[in-house]
């Protein structure tokens, strides 16, 4: 039994705005699944946590770079890593 394109478009729906209490009846009947709650919301959970890491990881590699360029000697590493600072602020 594939189970992520069911739980794929049963989160889709949910984080599109509709009721879960609504959607979960379709869910089930439509793909065969059964704890489509329990896992729903544990992803949805997981989803949450991991936007919060994802913003503040280009602040700590743009103050990483800074680091690095700050103590490069060698033109052609220095050059590297201030392409990786740009591109990290952009």
């Amino acid at each position: 039994m594939r189970r992520w394109p069911p739980m794929r478009s049963c989160f889709a729906a949910t984080v599109a705005g509709q009721d879960k209490n609504q959607t979960k009846p379709a869910f089930l009947q439509h793909f065969g699944i059964t704890s489509a709650r329990v896992e729903l919301e544990g992803r949805i959970r997981a989803v949450k946590e991991s936007q919060a890491t994802q913003v503040e990881q280009p602040q700590q590699r743009i103050r990483q770079a800074e680091r690095v360029i700050a103590k490069k000697k060698r033109r052609l590493v220095l050059h590297q890593n201030k392409r990786r600072l740009a591109r990290f602020q952009s």
